[in-house]
């Protein structure tokens, strides 16, 4: 879950950067901001109560496959019981059948963790537009010319840090997640 926040996150650092060139005209910046995008992701309620339910329903719909996993597991004992009994034809047919059986498996697995994997994605974007907007915001309101994330300082002063206020901000809002499942 982390690595896909990371990768928005990367994302959302090119964005500000960007914004921040063309809103800012001096070359060295008077007024700065930073902000921790960790803090905000781990901190908003909403959307860790989200990832929560998203997670448990993946969980149930993969649990909801056990009939269909024991029925492979017996097919499987069933192959390695018979294998001296059968004739080849009869094993190959059951070799085949488990295969198939495993794939359309894992398939099902497979689909349901990339539409877990893009229900996640799709969100952290919702909340990474809604943070652009606070940044913004907050922006204009303090003139500041420059808002560095984590990643791009090493120690701040807590007077230039505006992660709290973002926090707050983030939860006034009520914000739509999008969870079609």
């Amino acid at each position: 879950m982390f690595k896909l926040i990371k990768k928005y996150l990367f994302y959302f650092y090119k964005i500000i950067s960007i914004l921040i060139l063309l809103i800012s005209f001096e070359v060295f910046a008077n007024n700065i901001g930073v902000i921790n995008l960790n803090k905000i992701f781990e901190n908003n309620i909403a959307f860790q109560n989200l990832i929560k339910t998203i997670v448990d329903n993946k969980n149930d719909t993969i649990e909801s496959l056990n009939n269909e996993r024991n029925e492979i597991d017996k097919l499987k004992k069933q192959i390695d019981s018979e294998r001296l009994i059968l004739d080849q034809t009869e094993l190959e047919k059951l070799v085949n059948s488990y295969n198939n059986k495993i794939n359309e498996f894992n398939l099902k697995v497979n689909t349901i963790e990339s539409k877990t994997k893009k229900i996640i994605e799709e969100n952290e974007q919702i909340l990474i537009q809604e943070v652009v907007k606070i940044v913004t915001n907050i922006a204009e309101n303090r003139n500041l010319d420059l808002i560095l994330t984590e990643t791009n300082y090493f120690m701040i002063s807590d007077n230039i840090d505006l992660t709290n206020e973002i926090i707050d901000n983030l939860e006034k809002l009520n914000i739509k997640f999008n969870f079609n499942n």
